[in-house]
């Protein structure tokens, strides 16, 4: 009863967004709200201010949290998570407490990760004011070992002895197994990841609109059970080698490799608001929402911003783009070039900014470069990526006299 009340207050709250000028992303609202839920990863592992902050401030935008509360070290053992408690309990949100295994899981001991388990789960349960409703595993299976990992799936929840759903994510490559209906079977809900973090192809992004519902629609037809999808609020920086091949995706924190080649992804939320009316208008019976990967805060530079996410909950279809201002410098006959978002939603970064050919003695800031060699002055930047919500870029200088409306801007 009480999952019903808090599911109806978060589709209120949602409704208010819309009703209550909740196109905060410059956009028109979707004529009908999606009758489908949304909560949102907590995926840090460690818990800065901006990450309570974020708790406190998105806590309006959810039905629950999915937090990451244990990852198992190399030694098959699960390594607690420190949460900010506070944060999570002022939010009044239920939680789902996740648990990462990056490597095999078969190398622990079945005992030791079902100890490590239902000791997880006491330190959540003794928490005042944490209303825990459920366990969850994420683990990037090798398609060809999803019947071990369904054996592996069945002994936890046998551990945990009905008293919490156990819940899976799903890779979109799993769709090719029938190993994939042994791990849906044991597990009671399931989330598929829509977006390539791992392994995205040269050229390509992190999230596709008609890759995604076609996933959507193959996974539908593989389970009866309730499922949500998985979708990404961040960018990452792929680093490759020399053949081309994927050896480090930096997302969240640094990732020092021997790459020779890098590339900056981001994921446009035009592209999400898109799915999103899709799913709006036609969904199965059995899907019952989105969880967001991962919660903005402000220190993730590569995310968006939490105004973003809520525009793209509301029903809000993103709109703007980054305009263009010339100011005059200290130095006489200089000028420089900003970008300015001045929306409520973030944009992508113009493609290219072209100058008249009067300016000289150009050069590109914060990673804007300045090309002199073709026909026309450009300045492009060094890599794809977005502007917060009334934020302001500086990407250049130049030796002349123009005004904005000089400079043509492609996005």
């Amino acid at each position: 009863m009480m999952d019903r009340i808090a599911r109806c207050g978060a589709v209120f709250a949602r409704v208010l967004l819309v009703l209550g000028g909740g196109s905060c992303l410059g956009g028109s609202a979707l004529p009908d709200m999606a009758p489908f839920s949304h909560e949102a990863y907590v995926w840090q592992r460690r818990w800065t201010s901006p990450v309570g902050a974020a708790v406190r401030k998105a806590a309006d935008m959810v039905e629950r949290w999915r937090v990451l509360g244990a990852v198992m070290d190399e030694k098959g053992r699960l390594k607690l998570m420190s949460p900010d408690w506070a944060a999570l309990v002022a939010s009044a949100r239920p939680v789902i407490v996740v648990v990462r295994i990056d490597g095999p899981p078969e190398r622990a001991s079945p005992e030791s990760v079902r100890a490590d388990l239902l000791r997880l789960v006491a330190l959540w349960r003794k928490q005042e004011g944490i209303r825990l409703v459920g366990v969850e595993i994420d683990h990037d299976s090798p398609t060809a070992r999803l019947h071990d990992y369904s054996l592996f799936l069945a002994g936890l929840k046998e551990a945990l002895g009905g008293t919490l759903p156990l819940s899976v994510t799903a890779l979109p490559t799993w769709l090719a197994s029938p190993d994939l209906s042994e791990v849906l079977a044991v597990a009671d809900e399931s989330v598929l990841q829509v977006h390539a973090v791992s392994r995205p192809r040269p050229g390509e992004g992190l999230f596709d609109v008609t890759t995604a519902m076609a996933w959507h629609k193959a996974f539908a037809a593989r389970t009866t059970k309730p499922y949500r999808l998985a979708l990404p609020t961040y960018g990452a920086r792929v680093q490759r080698d020399a053949q081309g091949v994927v050896i480090a995706v930096e997302s969240e924190g640094p990732a020092v490799t021997g790459g020779v080649s890098t590339e900056e992804l981001l994921v446009d939320p035009t592209e999400i608001a898109l799915l999103l009316r899709r799913l709006n208008r036609s969904h199965p019976d059995h899907f019952q929402g989105i969880v967001w990967f991962r919660l903005p805060t402000t220190a993730d530079r590569r995310a968006w911003s939490l105004a973003t996410l809520r525009g793209l909950i509301a029903g809000a279809m993103p709109q703007g783009g980054a305009e263009v201002r010339v100011e005059k410098s200290s130095i006489a006959g200089m000028v420089t070039f900003a970008l300015v978002n001045p929306g409520q939603n973030d944009v992508r970064l113009p493609r290219r900014l072209g100058l008249p050919r009067d300016c000289i003695l150009a050069d590109g800031a914060n990673d804007y470069e300045f090309d002199p060699s073709g026909p026309a002055l450009v300045l492009t930047p060094g890599h794809d990526g977005m502007i917060h919500e009334r934020r302001r870029l500086t990407v250049g200088w130049a030796r002349c006299t123009l005004e904005a409306k000089d400079v043509d801007v492609q996005p």
